[in-house]
């Protein structure tokens, strides 16, 4: 990423993550001064590598609005344990192992699906750990949840499940691309596998369309013209990317050098809205008009205006999506520390329900940028309704919000994506 610099005493967790170097905790005596140690296990390469460190910076903001305050428990504050899980999920289950044994009580991430998936069932669940990902969206996560007791459930999620967002796809098809004859282009893991079933399963059920082809793919391949010859012979007027900025980019630039492909209308996921994406088009006239659904993470709200203002004057630069989901999932696991009174799994668990009050009559509101008072506030009166970055958070038994959803489309000038229309939980029911 460019023109971002560090963010004053936390550069240090910064060139730690780059560098991939061991940044153990520091040695405090006696132990009620000792750091508490929360992992962060977010791509600082591969396929979202783009995006990670933007994230990371967000949850370093969270962090320094806590210290600043004291501490996310009297005495104890808030150290990170970096590490670049590189976009795989291999690399991500061993970074969380190694963050864990140096002594983390909680892990945010990871960002992809397919790796937070193997992070949960093979490492936090087991032990017991809690799990917030800022930007996993499959629904087989909610199924790993779904399939533990409620007492041995730790996963948490500041972005909302893909189940409604095939939903919101589905709609942008029919209403904004006009398509009738639909090819879906997926990552063949947990990410894309989930959401491209359930968009073929949506399709025909809300109007007169069909699904023409429904091809999987993998990351980093030099070329995807194989899987776009299929589709092409396909005959579609709609083509849907379920991946990465760099697939997709690259899936555009294999597109126009095709032979005899039918003109299509372009649609992509939460995944492609990123500047990645441009950068990997290489071509604006190829990207041009190109469609798109996300969770809204930039809502035009105080909460996100009062943390894009704190962002850009702390990085120079203004938040890209998911961002605010990163914030707020380090608030979540802070003010859930806080609320426990606790660095033990399953208090610090139990306590993100405290933290998510919505009952109204005397529950202090706390929004993001307003830690300190959360802490202060939960220390006196035990519980708050916090409403974040990326807007209100209230989790349901398997950890997931509830959340809006935009349709974007990107366009070349001036370049830059904008938001077409959004959608609520309840416009996008069964």
């Amino acid at each position: 990423m460019k023109n971002v610099r560090p963010l004053g005493a936390l550069a240090l967790t910064a060139t730690c993550f780059l560098s991939l170097a061991s940044c153990r905790g520091r040695s405090l005596a006696p132990a009620t001064t000792a750091p508490v140690l929360i992992g962060v296990v977010l791509p600082a390469s591969g396929s979202l590598g783009p995006d990670g460190m933007a994230w990371v910076h967000a949850i370093q903001l969270a962090v320094q609005e806590v210290n600043a305050a004291g501490g996310v428990l009297p005495g104890r504050r808030v150290e990170l344990l970096i590490e670049d899980s590189e976009t795989d999920r291999d690399t991500a289950v061993a970074r969380a192992t190694d963050v864990i044994g140096r002594g983390a009580v909680a892990i945010l991430g990871d960002g992809g699906s397919a790796a937070s998936l193997a992070i949960y069932t093979g490492v936090t669940q087991p032990d017991r750990i809690p799990q917030v990902s800022c930007c996993s969206t499959s629904p087989a996560l909610t199924e790993a949840n779904a399939a533990q007791g409620p007492d041995d459930r730790f996963f948490f999620r500041t972005a909302p499940s893909d189940d409604l967002q095939a939903r919101a796809v589905v709609r942008l098809a029919y209403e904004n691309a006009s398509c009738t004859r639909l090819a879906i282009l997926h990552i063949d893991d947990d990410y894309g596998t989930p959401f491209a079933t359930a968009i073929e399963a949506d399709f025909p059920l809300e109007g007169a369309g069909t699904v023409v082809a429904n091809v999987a793919f993998t990351d980093g391949r030099a070329s995807y013209a194989t899987e776009l010859q299929v589709v092409s012979d396909a005959m579609p007027d709609c083509n849907v990317v379920i991946g990465y900025p760099r697939n997709a980019g690259l899936m555009l630039q294999n597109w126009a050098v095709l032979t005899g492909h039918p003109t299509v209308e372009w649609i992509g996921t939460d995944g492609l809205k990123s500047d990645a994406l441009a950068t990997a088009t290489g071509n604006p006239a190829l990207l041009d008009g190109f469609w798109g659904t996300a969770p809204l993470t930039t809502p035009r709200t105080e909460e996100f205006n009062r943390f894009a203002a704190r962002y850009h004057a702390a990085f120079g630069i203004d938040p890209e999506p998911f961002t605010s989901s990163a914030y707020d999932s380090a608030a979540l696991v802070m003010l859930a520390i806080a609320s426990a009174g606790s660095t033990d799994g399953a208090a610090i668990r139990d306590a993100f329900f405290a933290i998510n009050d919505t009952t109204g009559s005397g529950v202090e509101l706390v929004q993001s940028g307003q830690l300190a008072l959360g802490l202060a506030t939960l220390r006196d009166l035990g519980s708050i309704d916090y409403v974040g970055a990326s807007g209100p958070l209230n989790f349901d038994e398997f950890g997931d919000p509830l959340a809006p959803y935009e349709v974007w489309q990107w366009h070349a000038t001036p370049p830059g994506f904008e938001q077409i229309v959004v959608f609520q939980p309840s416009d996008l029911a069964p």
